[in-house]
């Protein structure tokens, strides 16, 4: 593989221009109830529009150009992970300016958003730890909040078809036990709920709903929130599957054994194959990347590509949990580092490392969120919100 330059975070050539806007933008809108448009579309759209780009969790946009040069445009004192759809950025309840950040308009909830927000062509669902929210498409107006469902530790919700689908539960407290609900994206009524030991982002492929916890893997139906079958596995809570029409791809945790990738058949829950994981994957509450015939994940601390069919090595990379794939590139994150491959050779293009990273010998420093952008990146670290864009 080829030699790749580590870039460092540079005084942004944007950061004076924007600090004071983005000091001083004010939260707007209000809770009230707002009749949800009979006929509003609420199909995902747009660049990344939710964690790990669609329902299924894949971590692969296919029509999206990753950067193959980078270069650092600016960092913020923000916290989260945005969602990207229409030339908009979402973020904690806000919409954004995407190439500065700034606050175009927000709505003010009781509580601070967990986890990534979910964009459709006419709506956008975001969480804090009691509520699920739908938003109107500018970030003015709630359309509708959940009945309190408590313990939304950071999944993110999944919206297919007419059904919008959140875990919540768990914790300390336990919050009366962990559940899957399902809820009618127009008018947040709940459709359904089902106990499942997990706090994972679900996936859904073809009408089935996959959530991992601790208990296992389970497939619930869509429609009518009965369970299709669970594999007994003893996986992480926080490791949330990827999905596809024939196979879901989910990362065990057993105290007692080495962590692994499984890959299950959707048809009947039967293991197809299994490879060891790298130590940690499953904390990290990473879900692999799939794209199309390979599966990006990392095993004995090493990043590869496995045939999706029998696990096999297909290509071999280098450091990195593998986050997202956008076009032909291939981003991984690791001790507060992004690493960038191309995704069929394994080439290592560039590393970014940040300065909260270079000058500190704390080793728990690490990058929280990472979205890709056509040609852009954004980076939530420790030391605060990078964008990287492509070099000129």
């Amino acid at each position: 593989m080829s030699p790749s330059p580590d870039v460092r975070p540079t005084v942004s050539r944007r950061a004076v221009l924007v600090a004071s806007a983005l000091g001083t933008s004010a939260l707007a809108g209000c809770l009230g109830q707002l009749e949800a448009t009979e006929g509003n579309s609420t199909e995902m759209a747009g660049e990344w529009p939710t964690y790990r780009f669609d329902s299924r969790n894949s971590g692969y946009n296919p029509d999206s150009n990753g950067i193959r040069d980078v270069e650092h445009d600016w960092t913020h004192d923000i916290r989260g992970t945005p969602g990207l759809a229409d030339g908009e950025m979402y973020l904690n309840g806000s919409r954004r300016d995407p190439e500065t950040g700034t606050v175009q308009s927000s709505v003010s909830l009781e509580l601070a958003v967990q986890g990534q927000p979910t964009v459709t062509d006419d709506y956008v669902f975001v969480t804090d730890i009691r509520y699920l929210y739908c938003l109107t498409a500018d970030a003015e107006e709630v359309v509708w909040e959940s009945e309190k469902v408590e313990g939304i530790f950071g999944g993110s919700p999944t919206v297919d078809g007419e059904t919008v689908f959140v875990v919540h539960g768990g914790g300390a407290n336990d919050y009366d036990g962990t559940r899957v609900r399902a809820f009618d994206v127009a008018s947040g009524d709940e459709r359904w709920q089902y106990d499942a030991d997990g706090r994972s982002t679900p996936a859904v492929v073809d009408g089935t709903v996959y959530v991992s916890g601790q208990d296992g893997l389970h497939a619930i139906d869509a429609e009518s929130g009965d369970e299709r079958f669970v594999v007994p596995e003893p996986i992480s809570d926080w490791s949330s599957p990827a999905a596809t029409a024939d196979l879901v791809y989910v990362v065990t945790a057993d105290h007692d054994h080495e962590e692994e990738l499984i890959a299950v058949e959707t048809a009947d829950g039967t293991v197809r194959w299994r490879t060891a994981a790298a130590d940690g994957m499953a904390r990290s509450g990473s879900a692999p990347v799939v794209a199309g015939k390979l599966v990006y994940a990392t095993t004995d601390e090493e990043l590869v590509a496995l045939d999706h069919a029998d696990g096999t090595v297909a290509t071999r990379f280098g450091s990195g949990v593998p986050v997202a794939r956008a076009g032909d590139v291939l981003y991984a994150t690791k001790d507060g580092r992004v690493y960038a491959y191309d995704a069929e050779s394994g080439d290592r293009l560039w590393t970014y490392t940040t300065d909260e990273v270079r000058g500190s010998d704390t080793v728990s420093q690490f990058v929280t969120g990472l979205t890709p952008g056509d040609e852009t990146v954004y980076v939530q670290a420790a030391d605060g919100f990078h964008r990287l864009v492509s070099s000129p």
